[in-house]
């Protein structure tokens, strides 16, 4: 494994991380949604 390896690696893992908190976003906003219509607000 090269610098290449890592560098691709890192690039990667960043990338996932970036799409697993913008799916934990929009998951956060469904349930603000979610509550605000239950509780009527």
């Amino acid at each position: 494994m090269d610098n290449n390896d890592v560098n691709n690696a890192n690039l990667e893992n960043t990338n996932m991380k970036e799409a697993i908190a913008a799916e934990i976003t929009k998951t956060k906003v469904f349930i603000d949604n979610f509550e605000a219509n239950v509780n009527g607000v």
